[in-house]
């Protein structure tokens, strides 16, 4: 886990993000609906920033990039170069990325 320093689940400081994670959980009460922490490597090769998360991706899961065709084509990508450690691919139409660990 980060340290507070570094990323806040809770921060309330944009205000018309705060306000839209509101409605999203009043709408969507199973959903993430809170800032998106990072993860992978704490000294990457590569840094990949999302402009925002998700509406039933990122917001829904707690997980950048997750739940669309944009998170699948980044995670094969990342794969093809050597970048992550096993390959991903997307189950169902909307049930998110699974581990194909190379298949």
């Amino acid at each position: 886990m980060y340290s507070k320093e570094i990323f806040d689940q809770d921060c309330r400081l944009c205000k018309r993000l705060d306000d839209f994670l509101c409605e999203i959980k009043q709408k969507h009460p199973d959903y993430h609906a809170r800032p998106v922490a990072p993860f992978g490597d704490k000294n990457p090769k590569l840094l990949i920033v999302g402009l925002a998360p998700g509406m039933h991706g990122a917001n829904a899961t707690g997980r950048p990039f997750t739940k669309d065709y944009a998170g699948l084509l980044l995670y094969e990508f990342g794969y093809s170069n050597q970048l992550n450690n096993h390959q991903l691919k997307l189950v169902g139409s909307y049930n998110g990325l699974k581990s194909g660990y190379g298949s």
